[in-house]
């Protein structure tokens, strides 16, 4: 089985290249027949361009890290597969929908769905009630059964689909006693709770795993928010510079002058400084305010006062 939410956001490899051609942006489904039709690709609109999507019988693996296709031209246009454009043109989003019982019970929110990854059949639905009732008891599993009917609002499930849900929370505390893990879809904070309360030499081996990859996590957003702001700072410099003479002068690494005291710096030297690998330098050297230009005298030379001509007669 897959789940839609591991699939969205994962890149499209062509294996006859071994090239990322595209990226998942969401699960294109046939309400009708509750079957996943496409994987969404390329959402369209922007200046008329057309959704691009990759039909789910051109798919040859679907992978942990990658959805793998033979070639980039499994790719099209959904308006060239008709019942894609149709479910497409219906905006269909399980995501979100809530889960209804035919008697007319709200069972929650759906926050995800498992489907074949053969066929595209929807299989069930992962099921929300709010995020304390997910911390406690974690998210429950509803069977997508035959007369589910998946509508503009709603998703509506039979009586017996919807028992699942009771029979869920009823089985949690017998699980428990009986040593056996609880049937819900994320687990939950009685099944941390279980786990932290071990003490086994693998719990602790799996609770070091989890911290180890939040701070790999941590650290990696943090080294990115660095470099963004490492490479602004250093354009402000460039910018600053432009314009401006520099103090001694700035020669590659065989002696070559990119630029001689005096001469101000222009974005063709800063590229050639780059490269050369004496950009700090460069910009170092521009750090003065250029001097001021003298003052020009008057056309016809200095004024003279009629009574000094005077004078001089």
């Amino acid at each position: 089985m897959c789940k839609g939410n591991q699939i969205i956001g994962l890149p499209v490899i062509a294996v006859d290249r071994g090239v990322e051609v595209e990226q998942v942006k969401d699960l294109v489904v046939d309400r009708a027949h509750k079957r996943v039709v496409a994987l969404l690709v390329e959402k369209g609109g922007w200046f008329g361009a057309p959704a691009r999507v990759l039909p789910l019988r051109d798919v040859q693996a679907f992978g942990e890290d990658a959805v793998m296709v033979r070639s980039s031209e499994a790719i099209v246009e959904a308006g060239k597969v008709a019942d894609i454009q149709e479910a497409l043109d219906r905006h269909l989003r399980l995501k979100g929908t809530k889960l209804i019982s035919s008697e007319g019970r709200e069972l929650g929110t759906i926050r995800d769905i498992d489907f074949d990854p053969r066929t595209g059949d929807v299989k069930s639905f992962e099921v929300s009630r709010g995020v304390l009732a997910d911390m406690i008891s974690g998210r429950s599993v509803v069977s997508a059964s035959d007369d589910a009917v998946v509508g503009d609002d709603a998703v509506v499930v039979s009586a017996d689909a919807a028992a699942e849900i009771t029979q869920n929370d009823a089985g949690q505390s017998e699980a428990e006693t009986a040593g056996a893990e609880p049937k819900t879809g994320s687990g939950g904070l009685k099944k941390a709770l279980r786990t932290a309360g071990d003490f086994t030499r693998e719990g602790a081996k799996e609770v070091q795993k989890v911290v180890v990859e939040l701070m790999d996590g941590a650290q990696e957003k943090a080294d990115e928010m660095c470099d963004v702001a490492v490479q602004a700072i250093g354009e402000l410099r460039i910018t600053r510079a432009l314009g401006r003479p520099v103090d001694h002068d700035i020669r590659d690494s065989h002696g070559s002058a990119i630029l001689r005291e005096g001469e101000v710096v222009t974005m063709p030297a800063v590229e050639i400084a780059r490269k050369a690998n004496v950009l700090d330098e460069l910009l170092h050297a521009a750090r003065h305010k250029p001097p001021p230009e003298p003052a020009k005298e008057p056309a016809g030379g200095p004024e003279k006062s009629e009574g000094n001509d005077a004078r001089k007669n």
